[in-house]
């Protein structure tokens, strides 16, 4: 692989050592922030065994329910999306914050890197399960799929990923989000040979970003594979 596919923008939450404070820290979001806090400082598999293990167990009893489809949501737009749907088996729909997804997120990517690519793909997949519409974990699968060489499968997760960054994701990931998944689909497009579809991708980053180096790189290399035809 030229480049790697994962980029994360990580935010830190900083901790108190305030004894009221403390009694916080197992909470879902004090969790999560330790967990980012703890990739950042590469330290992975800290943050899977320590933060989001207990992280995970607790969303998966936030999710399991018999009356009630519970999906976790980052942005207004995709709470709403939710909430505009209705379950197949009659069940109550209800949304939580982005905490859970987030939280499944991170697992595939500290999976990836830590060799458990298995484990990653199985985080991510149980991810989409609550929220269907999350671009980064879209993304994060396409890019599973990609180091598999399933180019099919790869495409197709990469262009949900671009609607879903369209249409859903925070304001503030958005065009970050989009960008990445317009990368991914450019990948995929060298890969099959179709060197001026993927050119049109790269172009399409750079509109977003004009410094997007992996964008400019690759263009890079479409000139190349072009001279060398």
């Amino acid at each position: 692989m030229r480049y790697s596919a994962i980029i994360l923008s990580l935010v830190i939450v900083g901790c108190s050592s305030t004894e009221s404070q403390k009694i916080e820290d197992t909470t879902p979001s004090a969790l999560l922030s330790k967990a980012i806090f703890s990739i950042q400082n590469n330290k992975s598999r800290i943050a899977m065994e320590k933060y989001l293990n207990p992280l995970i167990k607790h969303c998966n009893s936030e999710v399991k329910s018999e009356t009630e489809k519970v999906y976790s949501a980052r942005s207004k737009k995709e709470e709403d999306f939710y909430k505009s749907k209705t379950d197949t088996n009659g069940r109550t729909i209800r949304v939580i914050d982005g905490t859970c997804a987030d939280a499944h997120f991170f697992a595939g990517y500290v999976n990836v890197e830590l060799n458990n690519v298995d484990a990653a793909e199985y985080y991510l997949i149980n991810g989409l399960n609550i929220s269907p519409q999350n671009s980064r974990i879209l993304s994060e699968l396409g890019n599973i799929y990609q180091n598999k060489k399933l180019w099919d499968k790869t495409l197709t997760t990469y262009k949900k990923a671009q609607v879903s960054a369209k249409l859903y994701s925070p304001t503030n990931r958005a065009n970050m989000e989009y960008s990445r998944a317009l990368r991914g689909i450019g990948f995929v497009l060298i890969e099959q040979g179709k060197l001026d579809d993927a050119s049109t991708k790269y172009h399409e980053a750079l509109e977003i970003n004009s410094k997007d180096k992996i964008a400019l790189a690759e263009l890079r290399y479409i000139e190349k594979l072009k001279l060398n035809k």
